[in-house]
Parts: structure tokens; sequence; C-alpha cells
């Protein structure tokens, strides 16, 4: 016989399936749920709940407000390429998009982020949630220590774990260059167009950059811009600080202090200002 759903009274919210144990949640991938052990379902039913509970309990957007962020959007996605909005009028759509997409991250059991939308590059994985809320995946407060095979967290918790990975991404490192000369980990990003370096005229850097956009259109950019720079048809500026520091003062939004922000570029702004350099010599 197919599954029979179970309605326990708060209309789609609550279903499951009938099964051996624990209950599938309805529309819980079958195969993912016949792949569990009976400890993994119970604790993927419970996320589940626990989910539903914090939604129950999150604040509902008026339709007056819904509204307005729903007209915010198209003034981002609908602009000239090479028109940069107000910093207010883009962070209040990208704000407004978030939370009538997904919500507030507390609804996930996520913290709060202790910066504003635009002072971090964005996560853009749109499977994170949905395992989060299907109980595949347990968020946790950082790490105080490690306590064995146990770690304890800031919030006092404290589990036995197998292994720990630690995704911390990259380092802006080059091993194979002396620090004294190329050390953009602790210092600032000093080449002109993410690419020239300052001291050897025979050194280009092509992708060291980190857009809110596509990299690959820049880099392609650089590349001819570099070409140009061979055949004597372009060269540097001659006052090669001032305009490196106009470049580090000109960041697109007020980004945290670390060293993956030193790299952020405005996608539409940056290839604007190398096609018009390309173009113009």
């Amino acid at each position: 016989m197919p599954d029979e759903p179970i309605d326990h009274g708060s209309g789609s919210r609550g279903r499951h399936v009938k099964g051996r144990g624990t209950s599938r949640p309805f529309g819980y991938p079958q195969e993912m749920w016949n792949a569990m052990s009976q400890s993994e379902r119970q604790k993927a039913s419970d996320a589940i709940k626990a989910q539903e509970e914090r939604a129950r309990d999150a604040p509902v957007l008026t339709p007056q407000e819904r509204k307005a962020m729903k007209e915010a959007v198209p003034a981002v996605s609908e602009r000239n390429p090479g028109e940069v909005l107000p910093r207010t009028s883009d962070k209040d759509s990208k704000e407004g998009s978030c939370k009538i997409v997904q919500g507030d991250y507390e609804n996930y059991g996520l913290q709060k982020p202790d910066h504003d939308i635009l002072q971090s590059h964005a996560t853009v994985n749109s499977e994170l949630l949905y395992f989060i809320k299907h109980g595949k995946i347990s968020p946790k407060k950082n790490i105080s220590r490690f306590l064995g095979n146990d770690v304890e967290f800031i919030d006092g918790e404290k589990e036995d774990y197998d292994i720990v990975l630690f995704a911390t991404g990259y380092k802006i490192t080059f091993p194979f260059f002396s620090t004294s000369n190329i050390d953009y980990e602790n210092n600032d990003i000093d080449l002109y167009n993410f690419c020239f370096h300052p001291k050897h005229s025979n050194l280009m850097f092509v992708g060291l950059l980190q857009p809110l956009g596509c990299i690959w259109p820049l880099s392609d950019l650089q590349s001819q811009q570099i070409v140009k720079y061979l055949n004597n048809e372009w060269n540097v500026p001659k006052d090669f600080e001032k305009a490196v520091l106009n470049q580090q003062n000109s960041m697109p939004y007020d980004f945290i202090d670390t060293p993956r922000h030193k790299l952020e570029v405005d996608y539409h702004a940056f290839s604007k200002h190398l096609q018009n350099e390309i173009k113009t010599h």
C-alpha cells in the first residue's frame, strides 16, 4: 500500500508518513529515510519539529512589508549594469530578498550575523538550509575547546565526534615568493588593478580578486590588459602608489577587516573600469 499521510492537527505542518519506528516526516525523501538508522531518524524528526515550532513563533511579514520588499528587488536586477545603487538601497533590497526567500537565520538554529549583510562576502549554498530543515545538518555555536574526542561549544554543550573538519578557506600566500616582496595575507594589496606589481614590471597576477559576481570575465579583461601592457599599448599610471591607494579606498562596500575582503571588487564597476582602460589606450 502507498504511504498514508497522517495529519497531527496543524494543516500541512507536522504531517508524517507511517513506517517502522519513527515515522517519516511528510515530504522527506524516501531513499534517504531508508538509509538512516533509527537514531538518525529520530534526530531528523526532532529537528524538523523544532524547525516548525521556530517557524510558528517567527514574526510574519505584513502584506505591506512583503509588497515593499518585492518592489525593492527589481531595482537591483534590472538596473543598468554600469550603474551602482546607493549603498542603503542596495542593502535594503538584499535584506528584503533574503527575508522573503529564507526568513531569519535564527529560525534555522543559526546564529544571527554580527555584521551587516553587505559587510561580508555572501555564502551561496541553497542546499544548506534544506539539509538543516531535514535534520541532516545540526548548527552549533563556536567551539571553545577540545577534550579528547569531546567538543565543547561556547554555550557549554558537549558532544563526541569522530572527525573535526576545519573548512577555513584559503590563505593569500605564495610560498615561491619572498614575503619581503609579497605578503598579502598580512598587508594590503599593492597591485594596480589587482594585477600589476609596483616593483617588478614582469610580474602580473590574474584572478587575484573576489568579485560580487563572476570572476572569469574579469580575469579575461585582466589578461587583455596584460597583453596590451606587454605590447607597449598600455602602461601603468605614472603615480602608481596614488592609483593603488585610490583603488583601496574605492572598495564596493564597508567590509569587515579580514584578509579575504582585501580582494573584493564590484563586478560591474570593476569590469567597466578595465574596459575603459583597455579601450582608451
